[in-house]
């Protein structure tokens, strides 16, 4: 019998290392995107090393089925942003992404369970208060803390999945 959230380890190990490229490119922000996509490059190649290593039993279609429409989401959340809400400026345009990409994390909750669920909430939350609450402050502060999120809840999830003995 496989485990319940056996892509739990898989999914830390990819936000550990998103979220810490977005942390530190929120402090270098002339790195930023190139940050990004590699931590998008090395959470992806680490994801599918721990779950090959994993052993765990394969997802269920429901996890998977969830995964898909949750990057069908984003991917559609994020264009929409782009071609809608791009005259509003830069710092609009980041934190409105931030609150789409935290957003689609409540489409992942049937493959990674009640963290995934808290981290999108958290997320969305830091871009709601970044968009509407405070205007004056930097995009940079509301950037940093959603990596700070991101590797924060990921390190959890990572140490909380379960592990077999000799697979």
């Amino acid at each position: 019998m496989g485990n319940a959230y056996p892509l739990l380890g898989a999914g830390g190990a990819f936000l550990v290392s998103v979220g810490a490229a977005i942390a530190i490119g929120g402090i270098l922000q002339r790195r930023l995107w190139a940050l990004l996509a590699a931590g998008v490059a090395l959470g992806s190649t680490l994801a599918a090393l721990v779950s090959i290593a994993g052993h765990l039993g394969p997802p269920s279609r429901l996890q998977i089925a969830s995964l898909i429409v949750a990057i069908l989401f984003e991917i559609a959340g994020i264009v929409w942003v782009n071609s809608s809400l791009r005259s509003r400026g830069r710092r609009t345009l980041l934190l409105a992404t931030l609150a789409v990409v935290g957003a689609h994390f409540f489409l992942m909750v049937p493959a990674f369970g009640f963290l995934i669920g808290l981290l999108a909430a958290l997320s969305v939350m830091n871009a709601a208060v970044g968009l509407a609450l405070a205007p004056q402050t930097s995009w940079q502060v509301f950037w940093v803390l959603d990596g700070v999120l991101k590797l924060t809840v990921g390190g959890i999830m990572f140490v909380l999945a379960p592990r077999t003995c000799g697979g």
